[in-house]
């Protein structure tokens, strides 16, 4: 969550509200997420923040996502709510809190239940130099398969926002190649697939997983 430290006033945001970011990055190539890691604690979360309370949810998140990314430019899609009675968990932000010098008792209010608004958002990260928030001193680009231990559900609204896009972590997607129609004897399939078929008696695993060929634009030559 972003906030700057002589800020963090109740009365200055709407309570028991927040809002976190997917930012995607996306070179044409790799697809990679921003990641925050807290000053001192070994936790990792996604960018996020508050909403003042004279201040647009829009216009909140347009501007945690610019100050994390420094553009302003950003196309940004809300996408979900999340209000799980699992996120009244107080220990993650005590501990932030006490590594910033901050006094957990007179930030009671950090540490209740928070409704989160999720919004994801498209980048090209080679064009970002990310910058932390004032509780953070690291923030970087992680690929979906080298994301770190997330606290909190930021896992479950990562998985939320690859589904709105149409997206799948690696190991996920589930392809289905025919070399020909007129002989279905023998299918090429993802390693999604595996289960499906070892619990079939009438199906069988001819060759182990190997890597698919996939070209530049993310397509499959004709022949293989």
């Amino acid at each position: 969550m972003t906030f700057k430290k002589q800020t963090l006033q109740q009365e200055d945001y709407i309570p028991n509200l927040a809002f976190d970011s997917v930012i995607f990055g996306f070179n044409g190539k790799k697809l990679k997420i921003l990641i925050l890691e807290y000053r001192n604690t070994g936790l990792f979360a996604l960018p996020g923040g508050f909403i003042r309370r004279d201040e647009n949810l829009d216009e909140a998140v347009k501007n945690g996502v610019s100050e994390r990314t420094g553009l302003t430019d950003i196309y940004l899609e809300q996408f979900q709510t999340f209000g799980e009675a699992n996120r009244a968990d107080p220990e993650p932000m005590k501990r932030i809190l006490e590594m910033n010098g901050l006094d957990p008792a007179s930030h009671q209010w950090l540490l209740g239940r928070f409704v989160s608004v999720a919004y994801y958002a498209l980048i090209n990260f080679e064009k970002v130099v990310p910058k932390p928030d004032p509780l953070s001193d690291g923030i970087d680009w992680y690929a979906l398969d080298e994301l770190p231990p997330l606290m909190m559900d930021h896992k479950t609204i990562i998985e939320k926002a690859l589904e709105t896009v149409g997206l799948r972590e690696p190991g996920e997607e589930r392809i289905l190649r025919i070399h020909n129609t007129l002989d279905l004897g023998e299918l090429l399939v993802s390693e999604a697939y595996r289960a499906e078929v070892e619990a079939r008696e009438d199906l069988s695993v001819v060759n182990e997983a190997a890597p698919m060929p996939f070209d530049t634009s993310g397509d499959l030559p004709l022949h293989f």
